[in-house]
């Protein structure tokens, strides 16, 4: 079963990338826009007033006919099945692609903010209420039922709730005198209080690439001159450091496009004629640009695939992240053998694949499946000195000369060979 599939090979000695954000959609006839998830780089939603849906990467926008109140934050677990959480407990769920929604109960009437979820099966929910306090459900069937957990901070209410493993989990909001933020290490049975630090903060998104390195973002001073608040954490949350400071905005997203892009984004500075508020980083949240070029883009949520391919929205319109890549010959060559992890991963359906050779070599690249039979051959030839890049996808068709075939969930693994060099790295599948 072999088949040539799409590969992208990229001879470089360093890769300069220079990050976009493009329009795709506006409606103005009174839809507010709040939160956007692609299960692909071609099917998508955005919920708030309405629903809207794209199959051709966000080129056109349909509008899915059934009514909701505000939804607040949408996440598929599958391709086909989705959810979208908003105000008084409202959840619900698709698992026709998005083509029908059905609610589910959630137990409560509070409001829910986000929704997030680990596989097909666990997820998570979080919101609140000012009067009633906040809350957290978790389902562990697929969305079908839903039980809320107890949190230590019973007052104000959570913004925005993520994991890293079906364990390790943080959400974030804010109360009365200062934010919140709550972590788990049980799968969000029990939680314990984190402090951020900040006074008179109210937080309003959270990501973590892993169970130490995090951010957190919102604004403080908010019924004064509301400022940006950006945290940074390397010990999963027990000491946090500020690294936005005294620039007027509210950051109402955040979320990285790898280990080193990244961007934070949301409103900004209204007095100043700069409505939108756009921070990329480049070298892993050490440090963050203000992207003024965008100042005009205020977005409420993003989303990424992957490093170069991502998308946003504000109130009424859509927008998509794309990078253009530019090569600098002068700079040094590779000079060690390395084959990167796989981007993302898990992956669905495709993923690319980054590796390192410094000198000229015979190369092959193949992938396998879980029993060692030989799936595809991605590279089988000599290879000069550079930086390389393959894509993989899950889904091989006969164009090339191969055999067509579709490969389901489950474990890959992809083996690089140069000269004397070999080494097999794993990948996941998850459909």
């Amino acid at each position: 079963m072999k088949t040539i599939l799409s590969l992208i090979f990229l001879l470089i000695s360093t890769i300069q990338l220079s990050a976009q954000w493009t329009k795709q959609y506006t409606n103005y006839s009174g839809v507010s826009l709040y939160s956007i998830f692609m299960t692909d780089e071609n099917n998508g939603f955005v919920v708030g007033s309405k629903i809207y849906g794209t199959t051709n990467g966000g080129e056109d926008w349909f509008n899915v006919p059934e009514s909701y109140p505000n939804l607040y934050s949408v996440w598929f677990s599958a391709p086909a099945i989705g959810f979208a959480v908003g105000s008084n407990g409202l959840i619900i769920k698709t698992t026709d692609s998005g083509g029908s929604w059905f609610t589910r109960s959630s137990g409560t009437s509070r409001s829910l903010r986000s929704v997030f979820f680990r596989d097909a099966n666990t997820g998570w929910a979080a919101g609140g209420h000012y009067t009633f306090g906040n809350v957290i459900l978790k389902t562990t069937d697929q969305g079908e039922t839903w039980v809320e957990k107890p949190c230590p901070e019973s007052d104000g209410l959570f913004e925005d709730i993520y994991f890293v493993s079906n364990e390790v989990g943080w959400a974030v909001g804010y109360k009365d005198g200062g934010s919140i933020i709550v972590k788990t290490t049980d799968g969000g049975e029990t939680w314990q209080t984190l402090n951020s630090g900040v006074a008179d903060c109210r937080l309003e998104t959270v990501f973590f690439l892993n169970e130490n390195l995090g951010w957190v973002g919102g604004l403080r001073d908010y019924f004064g001159s509301p400022k940006v608040v950006l945290l940074k954490t390397t010990n999963g949350g027990d000491t946090w450091i500020s690294q936005i400071s005294n620039k007027l905005g509210n950051i109402h997203s955040l979320r990285m496009c790898d280990t080193n892009r990244g961007w934070a984004v949301g409103l900004g500075d209204l007095w100043g004629n700069q409505y939108g508020l756009n921070y990329e980083t480049t070298d892993g949240g050490n440090s963050w640009i203000h992207r003024t070029e965008f100042n005009n883009i205020t977005m409420n949520s993003i989303f990424f695939l992957n490093p170069t391919t991502g998308w946003g929205n504000t109130l009424a319109s859509i927008y998509r992240y794309q990078t253009t890549t530019g090569v600098n010959e002068n700079t040094s060559i590779p000079k060690q053998h390395i084959l990167y992890q796989n981007y993302p991963n898990p992956f669905n359906p495709t993923t690319k694949i980054r590796y390192d050779i410094p000198e000229r070599s015979f190369t092959s690249f193949i992938v396998y499946d879980v029993l060692g039979n030989e799936i595809v051959t991605l590279v089988n030839e000599e290879k000069p000195i550079g930086s390389y890049e393959v894509e993989f996808s899950a889904k091989g068709g006969s164009a090339s000369g191969g055999n067509a075939y579709f490969l389901p969930s489950g474990v890959y693994f992809y083996r690089l060979q140069v000269g004397s060099f070999v080494q097999t790295k794993k990948m996941i599948l998850l459909r």
